[in-house]
């Protein structure tokens, strides 16, 4: 009972945020379930993909032997359950609580920054359904799942980072992150910054590397069993034997910045002649436009509040920005910035600063719009059968 007394407000955020997700989401397995395949041949002892079905065309092929392309540790949370239902392990519902656990870790963070309880759950609520946390947790596919997972790890980072700065967990945290999304590994600026506020330590930062080690030793052997090269994904393998990529400059160059600048951040819905006379396009739409109360997070830039946490994290921002702006592709099927996923909370962190923890009609009124405009995407793939 000592327990529930003392977590009721986090046993609340939990309970409405699942769900509300469940409600929202599939509902039934997805075919798009990758991890649960890398999953099964770990538990088989091997990193080839056992019966791969045909429409899984995101893997990499080398020498007649099939790899998955993605980093291992959305596959190895969802071990326990491959290992009780084989092939149709709910991914899905995975995502679901990692999502929502991820929820209650932002509830966490801003307990630890003082703000009072109205302005803690109008951003619980506004990062919980005002962002691409919404959608990313309502779709139960390899691609989302994958996000959900990157953000959860980086959230467990920022709120350790925040409380007991333990730099071993802190680094073993960015590190499960990196055998998530490689572009994670710039969380590492945020927390070389923190972990050495107020008083610097070199024996603090070997130990955040020694955590961080671990997890990237493990990742490093992982590709160089399956290409020969501890960076290699597959992921080069997989786009550039598509048949359907087109490639001009490379998967990553600075002659796409133009227009991913342009998707990401100033293209909006597609306008129709008749109802519901508002689309989202599949490659894209800008990040002002589906979650504008991310406009607050700049006013951290204003020297009052331009301190070394601030700077940490919109460097950790705009480096794991930087890879999607200059990717041969917007993206596909996808929903605003599914990139931004990754970095969202060091943008809802710097956004629950530039607010100052004080609210306003304005204010609210944007977190209003944010959540409405996630509602309508999350919809508008559901009622159209977007759902895979």
């Amino acid at each position: 009972m000592t327990f529930f007394r003392k977590h009721k407000a986090e046993i609340f955020v939990f309970l409405i945020t699942f769900i509300v997700y469940f409600i929202f989401s599939n509902q039934k397995p997805s075919i798009y379930n990758h991890h649960v395949y890398i999953a099964n041949a770990f538990l088989h002892g091997t990193f080839e993909i056992q019966n791969s079905p045909s429409w899984h065309n995101d893997v990499a092929v080398v020498d007649g032997k099939i790899y998955g392309i993605y980093g291992p540790m959305p596959a190895i949370l969802l071990l326990p359950l491959v290992a009780i239902f084989g092939l149709q392990a709910p991914e899905g519902f995975m995502n679901l609580i990692i999502a929502t656990s991820g929820v209650v870790i932002f509830w966490r963070i801003l307990s630890k920054m003082e703000f009072n309880e109205k302005f803690k759950l109008w951003l619980t609520s506004f990062y919980a359904f005002g962002t691409l946390q919404f959608f990313s947790a309502a779709h139960d596919q390899t691609w989302w799942y994958t996000y959900i997972v990157a953000s959860f790890l980086i959230l467990l980072s920022i709120n350790e980072l925040l409380g007991k700065k333990r730099p071993y967990l802190v680094g073993l945290f960015i590190g499960a992150a990196y055998a998530t999304r490689v572009e994670t590994v710039f969380v590492l600026i945020f927390a070389l910054i923190l972990i050495n506020l107020p008083k610097a330590y070199l024996m603090k930062s070997i130990i955040l590397f020694l955590g961080f080690s671990l997890p990237f030793i493990l990742v490093s052997y992982y590709n160089f069993a399956r290409f020969g090269n501890i960076f290699k994904t597959g992921y080069e393998n997989f786009v550039t034997n598509d048949p359907s990529s087109y490639i001009p400059y490379g998967l990553f160059s600075w002659n796409y910045l133009p227009n991913n600048f342009y998707t990401y951040f100033l293209k909006g819905p597609e306008i129709l002649a008749n109802f519901p006379y508002l689309r989202p396009p599949w490659i894209g739409m800008s990040i002002i436009f589906t979650t504008p109360v991310f406009l607050f997070a700049l006013n951290t830039l204003r020297k009052r509040q331009l301190d070394a946490a601030t700077i940490g994290a919109w460097f950790s921002v705009i480096l794991m920005a930087i890879p999607s702006l200059i990717y041969f592709l917007p993206g596909w099927t996808e929903f605003g910035w599914k990139h931004s996923v990754v970095f969202t909370p060091f943008l809802v962190y710097l956004t629950a600063r530039g607010m100052g923890g004080k609210l306003n009609l304005l204010k609210k009124g944007l977190i209003l719009f944010s959540i409405s405009v996630q509602i309508w995407g999350v919809l508008w793939w559901k009622l159209a059968g977007w759902f895979y």
